[in-house]
Formats: C-alpha cells, structure tokens, sequence
C-alpha cells in the first residue's frame, strides 16, 4: 500500500487502488490531518470495508437545493415553508440550477440576483437568497453574502381611508348586498381582499 504524502497545506494524502475481478482499475483519494488516518482509510477502502464518500460539493445546485428541502422535510419545518421552498427551487434558480456548488462564485450569485430582481420584488429576491445561502451551507460551501449587493425591501405606507370616506363609499354601494357586504369586511374587520 501506498505511504501519505505531505501536502502543502499540511494534510496528509494517500493514493489508493485496486482492480476488482472483472479488471477495472478503481483509484480514490484520501486525505486527512494524520498521516495514519489517511493510510487506514485507503487501507479500509481497498479491503472492501468503506467506500470512498462522493465529493458533496460537487453537486449541481438544483440537487443541492433538493437535498437541503428534503433535510428541512424531516426536520418539521412547517408545510408552507417546505411549498415556498420547493417554488423557489423550481422558478427561481433556472439561470444558475445546473451550476456545481464548488464553482459557484459571488459574480455568478450577483449576476443571478441582478436578473432575479428585474422580474420580482426586493423580499422575493431577498428569500431565494437565504434559501440559495442555507443550502450551500448546508454542502460545505459558504459565499461571503456579505458583498453581495440585493435591492433593499421597501415598506409602503398604507393609506386608511377616514370615517367620512368609508360611510360615503357605502352609502354608494348601499343597493348591491354583496359589495356592501365585502366593503364592511374590509372597513371594520380589517380582512383583505383574498380572505373576504
């Protein structure tokens, strides 16, 4: 078997192989602070024992984003969460869905956010992010989102309309029942339009 060698960031590496019985030749890599950990590994490796842990930061985004949602399944986060989450995945990453996490840049992120922000709103934009950023975390990859540069959320005043202008507005409609009906919804139990 083969000795670790040092590398330069001062793991230890060793390169493993072995031709299984129809005569493929299968090599791996193993790499660890300790040189006898590497060399147990491999050692491990090649009796058969472990197999060689596929590389998680070599995924693709969308399988990185499918992962991350089906961890958040099992950890109970809430069905409405897991809908928004699983929307995302599917409509908000189609420009950078194919892209493996390892070679995932901050211009690649900025450049997605930039056209992302031109067809939704500065929040939209702001929660495809987190779900973009917990994701990768959640692979190893960390981008310092700190540099990134998103539209910022703006609030909006909400204009109440005064007593006079909402008794005006249903003396209005005082011969329709069912637009009196929703205006007084609206008006004295503060529902929105969807939920009247």
């Amino acid at each position: 078997m083969a000795k670790a060698k040092r590398l330069p960031s001062g793991n230890y590496r060793v390169l493993a192989s072995f031709t299984d019985e129809d005569g493929i030749q299968h090599r791996a890599s193993f790499t660890d602070e300790s040189a006898r950990v590497a060399e147990a590994k491999a050692a491990m490796w090649q009796a058969g024992m472990i197999e060689k842990e596929k590389n998680k930061r070599s995924l693709p985004l969308g399988d990185a984003l499918d992962q991350y949602i089906e961890s958040c399944r099992c950890s109970g986060i809430s069905p409405s969460t897991i809908r928004s989450y699983v929307s995302s995945r599917n409509n908000a990453f189609e420009q950078i869905i194919h892209k493996r996490v390892d070679k995932l840049t901050v211009r690649d992120v900025q450049a997605w956010l930039n056209e992302r922000s031109k067809i939704v709103s500065a929040k939209t934009c702001r929660n495809n992010l987190n779900l973009l950023t917990a994701a990768l975390k959640s692979n190893g990859v960390s981008i310092d989102t700190s540099v990134i540069k998103a539209r910022k959320v703006q609030r909006t005043e909400i204009d109440i309309p005064s007593d006079a202008q909402i008794i005006a507005l249903l003396d209005a409609v005082n011969d329709c029942d069912d637009m009196y009906i929703a205006i007084a919804l609206a008006a004295l139990m503060g529902l929105h339009r969807s939920e009247i």
